[in-house]
């Protein structure tokens, strides 16, 4: 608890009206206005050595039918050798390939006699579509860790009670129904929002209130109804939190000691 009631004072009065949290230990993201929850749904999170970071941003766009440029490390450890078992395994999985100058290149023209991990000079795109990793949606906040939110094909994974599954990335459960709460009081109805994800067009939508997201890290909290309620702590950071404190209480006065 005294771990969890630093790390709310980490954020406390410093949020705008309207703002998402994401409890990575919940795997839960909230929506709220002022302190009144909105919508709330299942998440999954990195990997234990795929840690989802936190930190705070605005949100952006919302993206619907988004393209997934291929990270430069996924591409050299899991896609190329694929590609090398399997020269039609671009094609299957409806990616692209991109040259430096961002011109398409058909999968037809490379040399895969030659293809290997430190020999591989394009960008791989995922082109909009079922099954695309980012899914039908995805909640833009630039960021220095290149995390955010989205939709995904791995649905069954939201089965799971401890859903530690992304390369850090957030993966929403219900994420149209999302979308659909952050851009009320717009033309951005349901009906809008349907019609658009049929089309397979990548289409940016801005959202008119400031919306801060939180990526954040709580073992533990109260819930109304429910009382205090506690999470495993996935990526055990609790007792690194909790010496610091130890430390900084030992330093203070005995006047401002507990």
């Amino acid at each position: 608890i005294r771990v969890n009631l630093e790390r709310n004072r980490w954020v406390a009065g410093n949020m705008s009206d309207h703002y998402i949290i994401v409890n990575i230990a919940a795997f839960k993201v909230y929506y709220l206005i002022g302190h009144e929850l909105k919508f709330t749904t299942n998440v999954q999170v990195g990997k234990t050595y795929h840690k989802t970071p936190v930190f705070k941003e605005r949100l952006r766009y919302v993206e619907f039918n988004p393209t997934w440029t291929v990270p430069v490390s996924i591409t050299r450890k899991e896609i190329v050798p694929k590609m090398q078992k399997d020269p039609a395994y671009l094609d299957n999985r409806n990616f692209e390939l991109l040259d430096r100058a961002g011109n398409i290149v058909p999968n037809s023209q490379i040399d895969y006699n030659n293809l290997s991990p430190t020999n591989f000079p394009y960008t791989i795109r995922q082109k909009p579509g079922p099954g695309n990793a980012l899914g039908e949606v995805k909640f833009i906040f630039p960021n220095r860790h290149s995390v955010y939110l989205h939709d995904t094909p791995s649905k069954s994974l939201f089965k799971k009670q401890e859903r530690t599954f992304s390369h850090g990335c957030i993966r929403t459960q219900n994420p149209l129904d999302l979308a659909e709460v952050l851009l009320q009081g717009s033309e951005w109805d349901r009906e809008k929002i349907n019609e658009t994800i049929q089309t397979r067009k990548t289409t940016r939508v801005f959202p008119k209130n400031n919306i801060d997201v939180l990526i954040l890290y709580w073992t533990a909290g109260y819930y109304d109804g429910e009382g205090v309620g506690f999470f495993k702590d996935v990526y055990d950071r609790d007792q690194k939190v909790l010496k610091q404190l130890d430390n900084k209480d030992q330093r203070a006065p005995k006047s401002e000691r507990k």
